[in-house]
Parts: structure tokens; sequence; C-alpha cells
């Protein structure tokens, strides 16, 4: 990951936005109706991967965040899930939805790169669900989940011209996902298989 960044930081980005911009009032509505697909995408996921049963998770996990958070107390997790998410989904967005995409769509045309940056999104998370074995139904939802969400933030991005929007969608995601787990980060990854 830090090798993809550097060289992306290395080629210069395309000057079609202003990366950090905040967004602009009526974009709001745009980062709450994406928030709120993503969500309901993710739980009809876990449930069509068998990772969900009766509201409750099964085995999927909130990945990284919160497994680096999982040796704090339930409520001590969740309130540092908001500051610690908001880094990663920044960075996050930064590297594929401003700097992989302006470099890939300067290599290949628009929507090649639309595309691939998603699936690049999708191996970013999905290569260690893989590689460390956490089940196959994991590792489904690990791929097709980023995928799909690299998708709608990268439209989103481009909508609105800077990270800032498809950032804020990705904290509310993760820091979602770390107070659904309610503390129980540490077991969840190996009991969907």
């Amino acid at each position: 990951m830090l090798l993809i960044g550097l060289i992306f930081f290395a080629i210069p980005p395309l000057a079609r936005t202003d990366a950090l911009a905040l967004p602009k009032a009526n974009e709001l509505i745009k980062i709450v109706l994406v928030a709120a697909a993503l969500y309901l995408l993710g739980r009809v996921l876990s449930g069509a991967f068998g990772l969900e049963r009766k509201g409750k998770l099964k085995g999927i996990s909130p990945g990284g965040a919160a497994n680096s958070l999982r040796y704090l107390d339930s409520w001590s997790a969740r309130l540092a899930s908001i500051p610690y998410c908001f880094a990663g989904a920044l960075l996050e967005e930064i590297i594929f939805r401003h700097l992989a995409y302006s470099w890939l769509s300067s290599v290949f045309n628009d929507r090649v790169a639309f595309i691939l940056q998603a699936i690049m999104f999708a191996a970013v998370h999905a290569v260690p669900a893989f590689m460390f074995r956490h089940g196959r139904k994991i590792a489904y939802y690990a791929s097709s989940f980023p995928f799909a969400s690299g998708l709608l933030l990268q439209w989103l991005y481009l909508g609105s011209g800077s990270v800032a929007a498809p950032s804020m969608v990705h904290w509310i995601l993760n820091v979602g996902a770390v107070w659904r787990a309610n503390g129980r980060t540490g077991k969840v990854y190996y009991d969907a298989y």
C-alpha cells in the first residue's frame, strides 16, 4: 500500500478538481443518500453471503479499523473510532479516488479508469481476507462490497470534484461498522466459512 501511494504521489494528478475542497450544501444530500445506499447494500450482501442472522453479524468484520480497536472496551472503541476511522477514510479516498483515478485516466480513458480504481480498491480490501483465510464468505464480501463502494465513491468524487464528499461517506461507513460490531471485533473474523 505504501509503495502504491509513493508511486501515485510521484505522478502528478490531473488538475481537474480541487481535491480537498469541502462539499457544498447541495452535495450533503448526495452524501447522505450514498451512505444510506452503501449501508443497505452492505446489509443485503452480508445477508446474501450468510454472514448475518436475525440482524446480528455472524462473521463479517468491520476490518482493520475495528481490529485495531479490539483491545478497548466497547464504548472506548466506539469513541476512538470517530477520529481513527476518519484518517483511514481520508487517506484511502486521496489514494484511490484522486491519485489512482487521475493516473489511470491519464493512461486509459475515464470509463476504464473508473472501473480499474474500484477493482484496486476491492483488491486492497479483499487480499488480506484471502491471505489470512478469514473464510470464503468474508472474502467474497470483502471483494464485492468494496468494489461497489469504489464505484459509488468515485461517482461522488467526480460529481463533487473533491475527496471530501467520498471521505465523509467512507468515514460514516467505517464508524458505523465499528459501532455495529459492538465490541466483538476480535472473534468475528474466523466464524464464517
